[in-house]
């Protein structure tokens, strides 16, 4: 009897303990959070055009809307010496892209197949940790600019199409060509010191030189030193023709006033013959055509061969004479050679005496076309009227 009154008091008493258990699993349950959020580590390594570590940059995890980047909250880090990196994004499901900022180099983004890029739509899009994320910056953040010109020009023509080299002990990291007004950009360098070479196919090859004409000794050429996010203007070069350079001047009279269609001719002095000793001249002396004439202002220029040469200045109503020095001579025995030299230009101004006479010259013949012999030629003056 009293083992079977106790039965039905024990299952009572644990109906209260049931209810509070399941209560509290369903208090419990709904301060559970519906889902957890896990940061991923993300880390990699940056190094540069010539494949060293670039200490120094940084790096920022965000998100890219068109060209606009939006960095994450605290997923940034800067290369170590060994160009290594390592930050965290704070949702591992969270997509993101990674910008690299360097005073050395553009701003770039990673990009498939290693080699960073500066366009935003070419970015590499991330999710989740990543680990060994190698990039390599090419665009440096520099720029050179200059000039080429023709050695062995009287006015220093500007030339296109001439090669203009940087490089770093034998490398070429960067190459550019002029164009038609002579001018180069070079863009992308890295900052550092280079030699900078210039090159034209019939050209001579030189090298940069601060201070003066460019050389042709790479042993003699400037060490450029290229500084960050700058533009170095004025890395201007000179190349000569290998076979010609130009000769030219102005004729004047002495009272200055130009003298137009002077003849301009240029003879090979040849050597004195054995027997004789007689001179010749190359074409003969007054033969040939003229290599140059002037213009209305008095000017004249040619290019010549490397050579030396007896230059003739032959002006109607003047007279013919013959360069010697800064002078004129009228004896062409006299006169000096005139040296074409690579990468050398010469100017022969001359100045001629006032015009006293002037000569007239033609032929007589009989109606069938005879040359007559004898014939006094007499040259009539006279004075004109009002009227002119």
């Amino acid at each position: 009897m009293l083992s079977s009154l106790s039965r039905p008091r024990t299952r009572t008493a644990s109906w209260p303990l049931l209810v509070l258990t399941v209560l509290a699993l369903v208090l419990g349950g709904l301060s559970l959070p519906a889902s957890a959020v896990t940061p991923a580590d993300v880390a990699g390594a940056v190094t540069g055009r010539n494949g060293a570590a670039v200490p120094g940059v940084s790096v920022r995890l965000g998100t890219l809307t068109g060209s606009t980047f939006t960095p994450i909250t605290g997923a940034q880090a800067t290369t170590a010496a060994d160009g290594t990196w390592k930050t965290a994004v704070p949702d591992e499901t969270q997509a993101y892209v990674v910008q690299y900022s360097s005073a050395a180099y553009d701003l770039a983004y990673h990009s498939l197949g290693g080699t960073a890029t500066t366009t935003p739509a070419d970015a590499r899009e991330f999710t989740g940790g990543q680990s060994g994320l190698a990039t390599r910056l090419m665009r440096g953040s520099a720029e050179v600019t200059g000039t080429v010109s023709r050695a062995g020009s009287l006015d220093g023509d500007a030339l296109k199409d001439v090669t203009v080299k940087l490089y770093e002990g034998d490398t070429v990291l960067n190459e550019a060509t002029t164009g038609a007004d002579g001018t180069f950009t070079m863009d992308h360098i890295v900052p550092g010191s280079y030699v900078v070479q210039f090159s034209r196919t019939g050209h001579t090859t030189t090298y940069y030189k601060a201070g003066g004409a460019s050389t042709k000794d790479r042993a003699q050429a400037s060490t450029l030193t290229v500084p960050a996010g700058q533009t170095t203007p004025g890395i201007d070069g000179s190349v000569a023709d290998l076979v010609k350079s130009q000769v030219g001047g102005i004729v004047r009279t002495t009272g200055g006033a130009p003298i137009k269609d002077a003849a301009i001719r240029f003879y090979t002095r040849n050597p004195a013959d054995a027997n004789t000793g007689t001179v010749t001249y190359t074409p003969a002396l007054g033969t040939g055509p003229a290599a140059g004439t002037t213009g209305n202002d008095g000017t004249w220029k040619v290019e010549r061969d490397f050579a030396p040469y007896v230059v003739e200045v032959r002006a109607p109503a003047y007279g013919t004479f013959y360069s010697k020095g800064s002078s004129l001579v009228t004896d062409p025995a006299s006169a000096e050679e005139v040296q074409v030299k690579e990468g050398v230009a010469r100017r022969l101004d001359a100045a001629l005496g006032n015009a006293s006479t002037t000569t007239i010259s033609g032929i007589v013949k009989t109606a069938e076309g005879q040359p007559v012999q004898g014939v006094t030629i007499s040259v009539e003056t006279g004075t004109t009227d009002a009227s002119g």
